[in-house]
């Protein structure tokens, strides 16, 4: 069962692009047809904007013969006798899980553009894995530089950095959260992972390799691992660098305090009448983020 919670439209990116490689519905309705599978896939593909959903169906209906699947309803697809591709106009937050059985693997897709909110809603990792133990989420946190961080204001970054509280605090014994980041980007793009406490040396495997295909460097860390180095690297991907520099030696302080006192805690924010310009490639890593064994408060 693969749930991509913020489908979007399905477009391509360009028109050299692959679909099934720029787009996550493509991604997700190319791999499930994968020819050496036998068990069944269900792809559920959730889009809140009425607009956009409506772009998504007229890209599928588009898109995924090519792919060799059959339109069986307005938003039913299916390959051969083993894949769905099912659409949903609602919001991501409002998913139900009573559909999952205990045998089933289950990867949620969580990558939202909005600033402040996701299309996860708090409890869902832990709805999820309490009915299988073969799950696994992928988010993006969206702390951009060059994009929601570079115009977004203090009380959205610091929102931003309480983004995935709730996650932790929800935080199953049994699984773990992986926070990975690309050195030396300019755009500082950040993903989240949730899996199995079992499957983290895989994960992690697997995280790097794909980087390497791309000629990325990763950094890699876990929360049970060093939650010291997890809440950090949280803070300097969700405050701007200066912002950071403020509080570098005060982390703990920062975290426990009240939203009042964090504003006082950065000092005074200098407002921009335009967008930085961007920050050069071969900069110096973002993160200089020595590892630690002291406890970390969420």
């Amino acid at each position: 069962m693969w749930l991509d919670l913020t489908a979007g439209d399905a477009s391509l990116q360009d028109e050299t692009d692959d679909w099934h490689k720029n787009s996550s519905p493509g991604i997700l309705a190319h791999h499930a047809r994968w020819e050496r599978g036998f068990k069944p896939v269900e792809v559920r593909l959730v889009e809140i904007n009425l607009k956009t959903y409506e772009r998504l169906l007229v890209n599928l209906a588009l898109r995924l013969p090519a792919l060799g699947y059959s339109q069986l309803e307005e938003n039913v697809w299916r390959c051969g006798e083993r894949v769905t591709v099912r659409a949903l106009n609602m919001d991501g937050r409002d998913i139900s899980v009573n559909f999952i059985q205990p045998a089933d693997a289950v990867l949620v897709l969580n990558d939202p553009n909005g600033v402040n909110g996701w299309a996860m809603r708090e409890t869902l990792p832990t709805e999820i894995s309490r009915r299988t133990e073969r799950f696994r989420s992928f988010s993006t946190i969206g702390w951009n530089a060059k994009g929601a961080k570079a115009w977004a204001s203090r009380k959205d970054r610091i929102e931003r950095y309480d983004l995935i509280t709730p996650q932790l605090l929800n935080l199953a014994r049994q699984r773990d959260l992986c926070l990975a980041w690309i050195d030396r980007d300019d755009a500082q793009w950040s993903y989240l992972l949730e899996t199995p406490h079992d499957w983290r040396a895989a994960t992690e495997d697997e995280i790097r390799r794909a980087f390497i295909r791309n000629k990325l460097e990763v950094h890699i860390t876990w929360y049970r691992d060093d939650p010291v180095r997890f809440r950090n690297a949280r803070m300097r991907m969700s405050l701007t660098k200066a912002e950071y520099s403020s509080v570098r030696g005060r982390e703990s302080e920062w975290v426990a305090a009240t939203y009042e006192d964090r504003l006082n805690l950065l000092g005074p924010e200098i407002k921009r009448a335009k967008p930085l310009p961007s920050i050069p490639q071969q900069q110096d890593t973002l993160f200089e983020l020595p590892r630690s064994n002291e406890d970390a408060p969420t």
